[in-house]
C-alpha cells in the first residue's frame, strides 16, 4: 500500500445490555456519523436503526457460542482493515461493554498492527444492565460484599480448587455465555459441596421488552430442563442476592419467550 496512505478511524463501542435507552450519548454520536458499522448478534438491532444514518453501512459479523455459522475472529479483523481502508469512519459495536468478554485485545492487535487510528466507547455490561432490570443488587450490605464476574466454557478445564472457592463463597457470581452449561455448573458446585438451596437467577434477553426472570436454586435447576431457553442470550446470577428479585422486582414481564437478537 502507498506509504503515503491514510486509513480510516475505528471506533469500538458498546452497545450495552439490550435496551437502546441505555447507550451512551457518545456513542449515539459515533452511530450519527459511522460509514460502516460492524454489528454483534447481542447488539440490539433496535439501536443502528433508530440513531445511524441511512447511508450507513452495516455488516452483521454476530457470533455464536460453539457455532460454525459464526463469523470468525480473523474475517472480523479482515473487515476492520478493509473498512478502515474504504471509509473515513467505521464502528465496530459489542453487546454489552468492550472490555468484559469481548474480545478486545484481538481486534486492537489487528488495529495497532496495520496503524489504524481507534477510540474506545464503553458501554453497560450485561451484569450490572441485567441485574438492575431484574432487580437483583449484585452487591448488598450483610449478603454479598463482592461481586465477581466469570464464564464457563466447555473448552476449558475449570481446576477442582476454582470450583471448591466457587463453592464455597459468599460472593455473587456472574455467569457470562453459560446458560447452555446450567447443568454442569449446578451439579459441579454441588458437587463440590455449594449449599444446594443457594439461589440462582436465570435472566433471559435482559433489559429488553422480552426479558423473562427466573429464580431457582441449585438443586433445582440441576434437574430442570432448560433446553427451551438455548440460544436466547441470558445471565446467570448465583448468590442469596438472586432471591431479592421477587422482593424488589420493578419490570412486567412478558411470559412468551422470544429472542430479539436473532438478526
Amino acid at each position: 500500500m502507498n506509504k503515503n496512505f491514510t486509513y480510516g478511524k475505528i471506533i469500538i463501542a458498546g452497545a450495552g445490555p439490550g435496551d437502546p435507552d441505555l447507550i451512551t450519548l457518545k456513542l449515539q454520536k459515533a452511530l450519527s456519523q459511522a460509514d460502516a458499522i460492524l454489528v454483534d448478534r447481542l447488539a440490539n438491532k433496535e439501536i443502528w436503526q433508530r440513531y445511524a444514518q441511512k447511508e450507513a453501512i452495516i455488516l452483521d459479523v454476530g457470533k455464536k457460542a460453539y457455532s460454525c455459522s459464526s463469523t470468525s475472529q480473523k474475517e472480523i479483523n479482515e473487515l476492520l482493515i478493509e473498512c478502515a481502508a474504504k471509509y473515513s469512519l467505521t464502528l465496530r459495536l459489542k453487546g454489552g461493554d468492550i472490555s468484559i468478554y469481548g474480545n478486545l485485545t484481538a481486534e486492537l492487535e489487528t488495529l495497532k498492527a496495520h496503524q489504524i487510528p481507534y477510540e474506545l466507547i464503553p458501554g453497560i455490561t450485561a451484569a450490572s444492565g441485567i441485574a438492575s432490570y431484574a432487580a437483583i443488587p449484585l452487591t448488598a450490605r450483610g449478603i454479598a460484599q463482592s461481586v465477581r464476574f466469570v464464564s464457563l466454557n466447555p473448552q476449558t478445564t475449570i481446576k477442582e480448587v476454582v470450583w471448591r472457592d466457587w463453592a464455597a463463597t459468599d460472593d455473587t457470581l456472574v455467569f457470562y455465555m453459560s446458560l447452555q452449561n446450567i447443568h454442569q455448573l449446578a451439579e459441579s458446585l454441588l458437587q463440590y459441596g455449594a449449599n444446594p438451596e443457594k439461589p440462582m437467577a436465570l435472566v433471559l434477553n435482559g433489559t429488553t421488552s422480552a426479558q423473562k426472570t427466573i429464580i431457582t436454586t441449585l438443586e433445582e435447576s440441576s434437574k430442570k430442563d432448560f433446553s427451551i431457553y438455548q440460544g436466547m442470550p441470558g445471565l446467570v446470577i448465583i448468590g442469596k442476592v438472586a432471591a431479592l428479585h421477587h422482593q424488589y422486582k420493578w419490570v412486567t414481564e412478558q411470559e412468551k419467550l422470544i429472542s430479539i437478537f436473532d438478526n
